[in-house]
């Protein structure tokens, strides 16, 4: 695994980039008017990557969805590009789940699963 994904680095197929914008507070559905040239960049990929709670947080805006809301339209208009979301869950937002996932957590005696890291999404957006 280690050697196909450094080919495909030096190939440019697998690209890792920095940019302020990543540390701001902004949710990633303000990129376009905050960093243009970030979101122009990542509007040329084949698909954009996302991992860990902050960034899906970041992704749909941190806002208390129904379970049931689709992921993309959790992004809040934010798809430069498909978009693959990998997460465990540790923080109290959560979209995009099935909506018998999404009645069978509604019925957990509390909210502490979305918090545990016991349970996580992939989820894609295109």
């Amino acid at each position: 695994m280690y050697l196909k994904l450094t080919a495909r680095v030096k190939k440019g197929e697998l690209v890792f980039h920095d940019h302020r914008f990543w540390t701001y507070p902004q949710p990633y559905c303000e990129m376009k008017s905050f960093a243009p040239e970030l979101y122009k960049e990542l509007a040329e990929a084949s698909i954009i990557i996302f991992k860990g709670d902050l960034n899906y947080r970041k992704l749909v805006g941190d806002r208390e969805w129904p379970y049931e809301t689709p992921f993309k339209t959790a992004l809040c208009g934010f798809l430069p590009a498909p978009v693959l979301a990998v997460r465990t869950l540790k923080a109290e937002t959560v979209a995009g789940l099935p909506e018998d996932v999404a009645e069978r957590m509604r019925n957990e005696p509390d909210r502490k699963w979305m918090i545990t890291g016991d349970y996580g999404v992939a989820q894609l957006a295109f």
